[in-house]
């Protein structure tokens, strides 16, 4: 069985967290990190899912990942630099979105 990553924003799928495109990505502590720029998603067949899971609410398109480009205020804007954020770490916290990590962390991972 395969699955099969796209963007977001290159596909016609309706995803729950598709609401989260455009909110700010602040860390455990409440600094800003960036904001959701795209999201990459996963598909499966509705038969893989099934013979999968063994379910029939079996997901055949679900967000992985958080597309964030890094910065914020005015020169966030035009940041080209982007991480993936795993969606299992991000939580609604209002009208942003709470990462697990912190700034400091994800910064490294750009420098790597």
């Amino acid at each position: 069985m395969t699955t099969h990553m796209f963007k977001f924003s290159d596909t016609q799928f309706v995803e729950p967290h598709q609401d989260w495109l455009g909110r700010t990505v602040v860390d455990r502590y409440g600094e800003p990190i960036g904001q959701v720029v795209d999201l990459l998603v996963e598909e499966r067949s509705y038969d893989e899912a099934i013979e999968r899971e063994q379910s029939v609410h079996a997901w055949t398109v679900r967000a992985t990942y958080a597309v964030v480009r890094v910065g914020s205020g005015l020169f966030g804007r035009f940041s080209r630099r982007k991480v993936l954020i795993p969606i299992a770490s991000l939580h609604v916290d209002g009208e942003q979105l709470r990462s697990d990590d912190d700034a400091g962390y994800i910064r490294l991972t750009l420098a790597a």
